[in-house]
């Protein structure tokens, strides 16, 4: 298991502090919590679904406009907790740790309800569509596939190592089905936050579906 770094470290410090200061949580008993998930983070599997993905959805919170700003960051925190490619339960593992977790810490059951809820949003990606702390937490895990063509690309060889004991064509059958219903949508981003990402987002997933189509895509090797 590789070591956290200075960053990592740092960041820790920074979420226990927020956490003591909006939800009264020990900030000492927070900062091991979040150490304990930052190193399944790190599990050798995730390719993708790591630590890298964890920062770039908490930096991109920041940027955003929340109710409860509080029980959206732990849910991010929790969302990929457990993260088995080979298992359909991964965000109701995540929400049944974040549950045990936090009644530890003494956090109030009706926060705690909340965050499960927004952890088990993560499976379908579809939410209320006056739950605008909801959408903003969907929309960051989704706005990788409104990055930059080279970017993405990084991003759908790492979704295919996390799924390297499929074979190609399971996977290339599977992986399409996931993208089509990502187009099919009306709106991939709900916020104003995010907006812009939305073609961008639909030109990577239209690309990806016709290397798939194409039988040319980068295989897990």
């Amino acid at each position: 298991m590789k070591f956290l770094t200075t960053t990592w470290n740092r960041t820790i410090v920074g979420a226990s502090l927020s956490l003591e200061n909006r939800l009264h949580v020990p900030s000492q008993a927070a900062a091991a919590l979040l150490q304990h998930l930052c190193r399944a983070y790190q599990s050798p599997m995730r390719h993708y679904h790591n630590l890298q993905h964890l920062q770039q959805m908490l930096t991109l919170l920041e940027t955003i406009h929340l109710d409860d700003r509080a029980c959206v960051t732990l849910a991010v925190w929790f969302h990929d907790a457990v993260c088995n490619a080979r298992r359909g339960d991964n965000e109701e593992k995540s929400a049944q740790w974040a549950v045990s977790s936090l009644l530890k810490l003494g956090i109030p059951t009706a926060q705690i309800d909340r965050i499960s809820y927004l952890i088990l949003a993560t499976q379908s990606h579809h939410s209320n569509t006056e739950d605008l702390d909801c959408q903003a937490l969907l929309d960051c895990d989704l706005s990788i596939l409104g990055t930059p063509p080279d970017q993405y690309q990084t991003y759908s060889l790492a979704i295919r190592q996390e799924y390297h004991w499929v074979s190609d064509d399971a996977y290339r059958t599977g992986r399409s089905r996931v993208l089509q219903q990502f187009l099919g949508r009306d709106r991939l981003y709900h916020g104003r936050e995010l907006h812009a990402y939305e073609t961008r987002a639909r030109q990577n997933l239209t690309t990806e579906l016709a290397t798939l189509a194409g039988h040319v895509f980068l295989s897990a090797g």
